[in-house]
């Protein structure tokens, strides 16, 4: 049988969108089943969009890091619920005045070349993100970090200058690469990573594929396919197709139009998970007029999140009514929109002489542009698309 696992994302400063996956069990390629054991099996994913880079320290697109998951870890992770957990780290504390982070790290773990995981190891990743700062994560916490001490082969502490409520995920987002790798200038970080991973990486032809296979000396022994191959597809039609006739075991996303009809098909399961993903439009608070307020509540509610919804994600998917989404339910949700959507009189003086918003373009704004642009004209505001 044929499975689709079902994402539902925050999206677009505010709503909830969804995402699918689907697998299959056909022999990729062929139109005859065939039951493999996990084991032996060679996974096929296609995916929406190319991947950037596979450096985990600068990304910031969603599928090089889900792909980056497949090899790379670091000292904490997430479970299914999406709360922190220990990884490469066993344990972990904190300290009452949030400023030391201190872990005990895993013992016989080994980097895909064989080198040893160990504090020196974690250290060298670290000091690589604060003294870089065209690195993504180096802005995302890791400037804050004053001091970091080996205290033996595998204990670590991390200090900070100030407290940052959020540096817990930073060390979720931190994953390690072998110190060999970067020691090696020759290498590009971006195209070969090497992590400590249940796959190790295989090759990458842009546009094409990305391959990984399994590491058979992974820590944390258990059955796992023999290899992944990521293939980017962006046309929504033809991964769904991929995953109709086998040749993709998975796919991500399936478009939402799609949905009555893989529901309808006796192969393929679907699974509705929550996630923690915002959609979101950024606006650049420096330049007139998005430095004033009521220029972007105007803009918010403008866009009638409910309708939104139904007509870009045919109903799945909630408004956000906090910056932090609902699947997050660990965090006390205290900060809320204020307002009706499409009522904003007061505004309407602010737009009567036109304005262009310029959007820089990607996959999903071809889809959603032309709903912002019919709601936004209204307020005779309009989209210049990048």
């Amino acid at each position: 049988m044929r499975k689709a696992a079902f994402w539902k994302t925050l999206f677009l400063s505010f709503v909830a969108a969804v995402l699918i996956a689907g697998c299959s069990s056909k022999e990729s390629g062929g139109s005859k089943e065939k039951e493999t054991s996990g084991k032996d099996q060679e996974l096929v994913i296609a995916v929406n969009e190319n991947f950037i880079t596979m450096d985990p320290h600068n990304t910031g697109d969603t599928n090089s890091g889900s792909v980056q998951q497949a090899m790379l870890e670091g000292l904490l992770g997430s479970d299914e619920e999406g709360k922190i957990i220990p990884q490469l780290a066993e344990e972990y504390s904190v300290s009452d005045d949030a400023l030391v982070y201190t872990f005990k790290l895993r013992q016989g773990v080994k980097f895909h070349d064989g080198s040893a995981f160990n504090a020196e190891a974690v250290k060298a990743n670290f000091e690589r993100i604060m003294k870089d700062d065209s690195l993504r994560l180096y802005s995302r916490g890791f400037s804050l970090i004053s001091q970091i001490d080996v205290l033996d082969e595998y204990q670590i502490k991390v200090t900070l200058k100030e407290p940052y409520a959020g540096m817990l995920t930073r060390f979720v987002s931190a994953k390690i690469l072998s110190p060999e790798l970067l020691k090696d200038s020759s290498k590009d970080i971006g195209k070969t990573p090497i992590g400590t991973g249940p796959f190790k990486f295989v090759e990458w032809v842009q546009g094409d594929h990305l391959t990984v296979e399994r590491f058979d000396d992974y820590w944390n022994k258990a059955d796992r396919v023999k290899t992944i191959t990521y293939k980017p597809v962006p046309e929504n039609g033809s991964r769904v197709a991929m995953l109709k006739t086998g040749e993709a075991h998975l796919i991500y996303p399936v478009p939402v139009q799609n949905l009555k009809e893989l529901e309808n098909n006796s192969e393929v399961e679907i699974h509705k998970i929550p996630s923690t993903i915002a959609r979101y439009v950024s606006i650049n608070t420096m330049k007139e007029p998005f430095d004033d307020v009521k220029v972007r509540q105007a803009l918010n509610y403008a866009v009638n999140k409910e309708a939104f919804i139904d007509v870009v994600n045919s109903g799945f998917g909630l408004p956000l009514d906090s910056i932090i989404p609902s699947k997050r339910d660990e965090v006390e949700r205290v900060i809320h929109y204020k307002g009706k959507d499409g009522d904003f009189p007061e505004y309407e003086f602010l737009f009567k002489d036109g304005n262009h918003l310029k959007l820089k373009d990607n996959w999903y704004f071809q889809e959603v542009i032309p709903l912002l642009y019919y709601k936004l004209e209204e307020i005779n505001v309009r989209i210049e698309r990048q």
